[in-house]
């Protein structure tokens, strides 16, 4: 894993995890990343209890929800919005998702309405970096 790439690394709720991810995941706050967990924290580090991840949680850089539907609002609070995509009340779509991949001179944008039955008429804005 390289640490420079990511910003946010989210966690989801989960009984176990390896030990060798509690270690990346604290060298990724070290060096400035933030970890989202949401829901159930792991109790088992490698299949034995451990405190570790209580430990982790301590850390300037870790972050606890408890709802994981929660974490898109909580990952706006931390990163600038890259792309909007809003419906005609001006809120964002949730039924759209998007990628963005950006290339050494380019971006491409993948976008998709999950919901199968009904479209939508969005505004779509990519921020100029």
């Amino acid at each position: 894993m390289n640490l420079t790439q990511y910003s946010i690394v989210v966690i989801p709720p989960m009984k176990n995890i390896l030990r060798n991810t509690v270690s990346l995941l604290k060298l990724f706050m070290d060096a400035g990343g933030k970890v989202v967990a949401a829901g159930e924290l792991p109790t088992l580090v490698d299949g034995v209890p451990s405190d570790e991840v209580l430990e982790l949680a301590s850390h300037d850089g870790f972050q606890y929800i408890e709802d994981p539907g929660d974490v898109p609002f909580t990952m706006e609070s931390i990163l600038l919005r890259k792309v909007s995509i809003k419906n005609k009340n001006g809120c964002e779509a949730d039924s759209f998702l998007y990628m963005l991949r950006e290339l050494e001179d380019s971006r491409i944008l993948f976008v998709v309405n999950k919901d199968r039955f009904q479209g939508q008429e969005v505004e779509i804005t990519l921020i100029s970096l």
